[in-house]
């Protein structure tokens, strides 16, 4: 069976200036379709103004995690090491600044500084005797344990990670 794709914008009878939204086709090499790809919409002057200021820890927290969904592990890492070290970031904001650099750690293959990551994760939630924190440190421990081929402690870790996320609510 044939699979059919859309014209190209050159045969097609339509202006491609006609249509108020254009939508670009991403193919493979052997020229099938697998998504379309639509225009990054455009931000308004205040959201704009949000993610500029620097010394937010949000907006770093999003772009350190936006970094690495797109495999930038390395300026994840450096981003993320930069933010930690400053004295002024809340629990919550530093356990969520370890988490992403412990996961760009893990995509490098640098196990034993993502597990220390972890290891301080637990640390600062157990000092602050948040259970959804605590929850949160042990799912990133036993990520780490699991790539660390070490399944049994990773599966001790994940279900006590599920008993606290339940204590938490």
């Amino acid at each position: 069976m044939r699979t059919r794709h859309p014209p190209d914008a050159q045969s097609h009878p339509v202006s491609p200036d006609a249509c108020p939204v254009r939508v670009s086709l991403l193919r493979n090499e052997e020229s099938e379709l697998l998504m379309p790809r639509l225009p990054k919409k455009r931000k308004a002057q205040g959201q704009q103004a949000a993610q500029i200021d620097a010394n937010a820890p949000v907006p770093t927290i999003q772009r350190i995690g936006d970094l690495a969904w797109a495999g930038q592990h390395a300026t994840a890492i450096e981003l993320a090491t930069t933010a930690l070290a400053a004295s002024r970031l809340s629990v919550a904001d530093r356990l969520d600044l370890l988490d992403l650099r412990a996961e760009s750690l893990v995509a490098v293959g640098d196990l034993e500084r993502a597990g220390a990551d972890a290891a301080a994760m637990l640390d600062l939630a157990n000092a602050a005797r948040s259970a959804a924190l605590k929850a949160q440190a042990q799912n990133r421990r036993a990520v780490v344990q699991m790539r660390n081929d070490d399944s049994r402690a990773a599966l001790a870790t994940a279900t006590a990670a599920l008993k606290t996320a339940r204590q938490s609510k």
